[in-house]
């Protein structure tokens, strides 16, 4: 990190990058536990930022997703600054800004959580 000035570390996806393993830990959601611990005393001993990618648990096709819909605990959420979800447009609300297409298949990205401005948005 100090060496090549690095600032923002994307790690995807945070599922596969701990495998199967639980190691010493009880279950798998107390190795995701430790592992945003880690996560979190490198972004702030080195003044980094991390996106860290986490894939939703299973929904219903085309339902929002929230914060809790987020695999695992509740903890990867509450440690983070920012939680951005990308969306289908059919699963907005039915007066959100963006609608779906038949021409063109896109994704929302809607800010679920943001520490630094508290604004939440959808783009």
């Amino acid at each position: 990190v100090y060496v090549y000035d690095v600032q923002h570390i994307l790690l995807d996806n945070l599922q596969f990058m701990m495998g199967l393993q639980q190691g010493a830990f009880r279950t798998k959601f107390d190795a995701q536990d430790h592992a945003l611990d880690l996560f979190r005393k490198f972004s702030t001993r080195h003044n980094v930022h991390i996106t860290l990618v986490v894939h939703p648990r299973k929904e219903m096709d085309k339902s929002a997703l929230g914060i809790s819909s987020v695999f695992g605990t509740a903890k990867a959420t509450q440690e983070a600054d920012n939680v951005i979800i990308l969306q289908r447009p059919e699963a907005m609300e039915k007066n959100a800004k963006f609608q779906p297409s038949d021409e063109i298949e896109y994704r929302v990205i809607d800010v679920k959580k943001n520490r630094c401005s508290q604004s939440m948005q959808t783009f």
